[in-house]
């Protein structure tokens, strides 16, 4: 799929830590104490039906919804999908998650993404 990069600006969400999980959580800003803000993620186009039921199953713990999107290199706006956290917020942490932190951790992404790797071999469309 093309991708772009995208931002939701948006006081009603924001993306904080998982405990105890390598990836975040995009949560209604009303579910915790700190306020919302900009969201940034990638923003996938051309994504078939069998690719939104792979996404869909890996993302288990969240829920798709429908947003609009700023895209970064155009300013224009676009509605997307995203998942949000449809679980127990004490499952959350309410700090922000850091990309960059879990980029640069070798073992943390090796891990995911080699756990990622095996769901991928496992989950059959």
């Amino acid at each position: 799929p093309i991708c772009a990069k995208g931002s939701l600006a948006s006081p009603a969400y924001k993306r904080v830590c998982v405990r105890d999980a390598p990836y975040p959580a995009v949560i209604r800003s009303s579910a915790t104490t700190t306020s919302g803000g900009i969201v940034d993620g990638l923003l996938l186009r051309d994504i078939t039906p069998n690719e939104l039921e792979l996404f869909d199953a890996f993302e288990d713990e969240y829920e798709r919804i429908q947003v609009d999107v700023q895209i970064a290199t155009t300013s224009t706006t676009e509605t997307a999908f995203m998942y949000l956290w449809n679980q127990p917020t004490s499952e959350l942490v309410d700090t922000p998650w850091d990309f960059e932190a879990f980029t640069s951790d070798a073992n943390l992404l090796t891990n995911y993404v080699n756990n990622s790797r095996l769901f991928r071999e496992d989950y059959e469309l």
